[in-house]
């Protein structure tokens, strides 16, 4: 798809002259990014771009027979502060909480989170999924729940 050429040109700005700044996540695509570049990229991306393409067409199948796809936005709740964890404890348990959410920015199909009460006193969220192009319903089905 279409790529925020300007966008990439200012993170890669920051990358190279203020990585500190870089929000966790960034920093998080960053270790993956260059973890994989150590790998044969071609098998690497090829295997990557047919599981995403098996994926889009699994998606698309339970679309088609509902209006929207409802999962927990994270498979856990809210972390707490911990100042002592290292770099690397902070990436594990950051890249764990995309597990519900990465996959749609691949397949293309819209999703939004909203409130959905609290698990333990933390807050949990709904994420809702749609076909392509359905953001408008989308965002009527949220308004509803």
């Amino acid at each position: 798809g279409w790529h925020w050429t300007r966008l990439a040109t200012a993170i890669s700005d920051l990358v190279t002259d203020r990585p500190e700044e870089l929000p966790l996540p960034v920093v998080v695509l960053q270790v993956v990014g260059t973890f994989l570049a150590t790998q044969d990229r071609t098998v690497r991306y090829a295997e990557g771009k047919n599981a995403m393409l098996a994926a889009d067409r699994r998606i698309q199948a339970h679309l088609g027979e509902c209006d929207v796809l409802a999962l927990p936005t994270t498979p856990m709740t809210p972390f707490e502060n911990q100042p002592e964890l290292s770099w690397l404890d902070r990436i594990a348990r950051n890249a764990d909480a995309l597990v519900n959410t990465a996959l749609f920015n691949h397949t293309g199909h819209p999703a939004l989170t909203i409130p959905c009460g609290t698990h333990n006193g933390l807050p949990v969220g709904l994420q809702l999924v749609g076909p392509r192009c359905s953001e408008r319903n989308l965002y009527r089905i949220a308004a509803v729940v």
